[in-house]
């Protein structure tokens, strides 16, 4: 051990004998780490993590593509979201929602907050119980039923200072009343940065099939069904429709399943953040690289060195250790400049990205 120790000190003054090279080594594979460490961070939190739900590894997004302009994956209509829903057997729910203004005006004063219009089975598709009450009844999915309305946690902070009181609590929403049926967890706010959560209650009947409300639709699949089987379903439905209302479904459209974080990160910036990581991961080969050219020259230049160590009696498996531990001081002391570089590139962007309203 203490041979050990004594070729580590000694491995750290000649790092300290010449601290030009040892300090550009350091840089260079402190940002040959940082950078990919970065990139990697945001691609896995952006395209492959699962979202923090129950159904989070489950959930896919479905729209709609018209392959004849190569357009990009649409939302639905209402009344095509019913149809499907109604007919589809691959997915557990098939939910659907859209953002809009909420007006709420409490005892005191009005408000606007930033809300979502959803399907009374929305909560249920992403596997989210509330932190209080309950979430939406079917029927009050329906045209005509009475209002409610569900709170987020920061919401039933700041206006009723997290009493438990709030259930059952009428307030105005949107200019009828509504009533307060539960509070979400603390740190709930998808599919953006939601408020508010009322349900859609469209009059279906009385609005002309086509134009209108488009809902972001989506669901966990059922065990054992593919994305390729679901694909072919709704094909299928889709199939289906064009011949039962040709006037607004007669384009031969394609669905669209795919991961529900692609929906929101869209191809263009999938195919940009996969890109920024075969970048910087070329920056960790070069670095890789350039160091060990620089080391190489380094232990050519110290050849008097290791002839003298030899001729008093080092073994040549000695030296060759007290190069590699060289290396790896140098490696180790990057690592950790690496690290901190990556801590704060990760920092920074979520700060960055905290304005653009990311699902969670």
């Amino acid at each position: 051990m203490t041979g050990f120790l004594g070729e580590l000190r000694y491995a750290g003054r000649m790092l300290l004998k010449h601290p030009a090279v040892s300090g550009l080594a350091v840089v260079a594979m402190g940002l040959g780490i940082g950078l990919p460490a970065i990139m990697f961070s945001i691609v896995y939190g952006g395209l492959v993590r699962p979202l923090p739900f129950a159904n989070g590894d489950r959930l896919l997004a479905v729209g709609w593509v018209d392959t004849s302009v190569d357009s990009e994956v649409q939302s639905v209509s209402a009344h095509d979201y019913y149809d499907w829903q109604a007919t589809q057997r691959s997915f557990e729910h098939l939910a659907g929602n859209y953002e809009g203004t909420v007006n709420v005006r409490w005892t005191d004063q009005p408000e606007r907050f930033d809300g979502a219009f959803v399907t009374s089975n929305f909560f249920a598709a992403l596997g989210v119980q509330p932190a209080l009450g309950r979430t939406f009844r079917d029927d009050e999915d329906d045209f005509g039923s009475a209002a409610t309305v569900i709170l987020s946690h920061d919401t039933w902070s700041d206006r009723f200072g997290r009493s438990p009181d709030v259930l059952g609590q009428v307030v105005t929403v949107n200019g009828e009343p509504a009533e307060i049926v539960g509070v979400m967890p603390q740190g709930f706010h998808f599919p953006n940065r939601e408020q508010i959560w009322v349900p859609l209650r469209r009059d279906l009947l009385g609005t002309p099939r086509g134009p209108g409300v488009a809902l972001s639709v989506f669901g966990p699949l059922l065990g054992g069904v593919t994305r390729d089987a679901a694909s072919v379903e709704l094909a299928g439905i889709m199939s289906r429709l064009a011949q039962e209302y040709p006037e607004t479904n007669e384009r031969l459209l394609t669905p669209a399943i795919l991961p529900i974080q692609e929906r929101f990160v869209g191809p263009e910036g999938k195919a940009l953040l996969y890109s920024m990581l075969a970048t910087v991961s070329l920056v960790l080969l070069i670095a890789c690289f350039n160091v060990a050219n620089l080391l190489l020259a380094r232990a050519a230049v110290r050849t008097r060195e290791v002839g003298i160590r030899t001729a008093m009696g080092a073994s040549r498996g000695r030296v060759v250790r007290q190069m590699l531990l060289e290396a790896l001081a140098i490696a180790a002391v990057a690592t950790l400049l690496g690290t901190g570089v990556a801590w704060l590139g990760v920092e920074y962007f979520s700060r960055a990205m905290a304005p653009t309203n990311p699902p969670t």
